[in-house]
């Protein structure tokens, strides 16, 4: 008989090219893990609020309607149309934005009481009222909100501080964060190794509450890719722990434990008073349970 063609697929043949094909994705994914591409189709495939609560806000406005959320007004540039469970107060203060195709497009948050002057003049707290600011997450690219466009992202490609006013990009790797002048703070478990920004020294915090930027993103440990979103107000909203959506009260010295440095407690009872109390919520954007941590300053410490 003749030998088969050089290029025929025999037995032997096919099973070396299965395990080319099996040796060839496993470098993929490997390199994927290593450069801090996400396993996910854009940021992830929830958005989860209230640590130790998970709430899940609805993706679709299908979803919304069904679980009791109402519309507010019409669709705005950047955002959405906004839906609320009911009347944003100091502690249920979550509005959702579905796009004009029915898609979850950002979240924002009403924020009582009197914020830093400086943060509201930087865009970070837009006047919502004579009693309370607005402070927005968007997800999508904000001229297709309110086009009709649908996006194959389950959640979105982005995470942006006041979508079509402010619109800060928020850095979706770590890479980029440092890159753009956040400093490594601590990583705990369910939540990622969090970033924060001094909006007056990027790269060289002060830890002075005026310049601190109010989103803190955190990222995985491994793979670099961003995790979630705290949100931090100096304003306290909620006095009583569980009983709202936001996280705390927490003194000082209890914020101070998400940016592992020796200074950032005291500077920050400089700039609010000792024994000032905080409020954060977070929104997770993936299962928490994925977020691993080998340390809590697995990077070492922040001035």
């Amino acid at each position: 008989p003749h030998p088969p063609p050089r290029y025929a697929l025999t037995p032997r043949t096919m099973a070396a090219n299965r395990h080319t094909t099996i040796a060839a994705a496993l470098l993929l994914f490997a390199a994927c893990v290593a450069g801090g591409v996400s396993a996910y189709n854009g940021i992830g495939d929830r958005v989860e609020h209230t640590f130790l609560k998970f709430d899940a806000l609805p993706l679709s406005q299908s979803e919304a309607e069904g679980a009791g959320w109402t519309a507010t007004g019409g669709c705005i540039h950047g955002r959405g149309t906004p839906y609320v469970q009911a009347t944003p107060t100091s502690h249920h203060p979550l509005t959702a934005y579905y796009t004009a195709g029915g898609q979850l497009s950002a979240v924002s948050l009403a924020v009582f009481g009197d914020v830093m002057p400086a943060l509201v003049e930087g865009g970070w707290f837009e006047p919502r009222d004579t009693e309370s600011h607005t402070i927005a997450l968007g997800f999508r690219e904000p001229s297709g909100v309110c086009s009709g466009s649908t996006y194959a992202e389950p959640v979105g490609d982005r995470v942006v501080a006041n979508p079509g006013r402010l619109g800060f990009n928020i850095p979706l790797t770590r890479s980029d964060a440092l890159g753009r002048g956040f400093f490594t703070g601590g990583c705990i478990g369910g939540m990622g190794v969090h970033h924060s920004l001094d909006l007056n020294s990027p790269g060289r915090p002060t830890w002075n509450a005026s310049s601190l930027m109010p989103f803190t993103p955190m990222y995985d440990e491994t793979s670099g890719h961003i995790n979630a979103v705290l949100f931090q107000t100096s304003v306290l909203q909620q006095g009583i722990p569980v009983v709202g959506d936001y996280e705390g009260p927490f003194i000082n010295s209890l914020l101070a434990y998400n940016y592992c440095s020796d200074s950032c407690a005291d500077a920050l009872a400089k700039s609010v008073g000792t024994g000032h109390l905080w409020n954060t919520m977070h929104f997770l954007f993936h299962d928490h349970s994925l977020n691993k941590c080998s340390d809590h300053c697995p990077f070492g410490n922040t001035p």
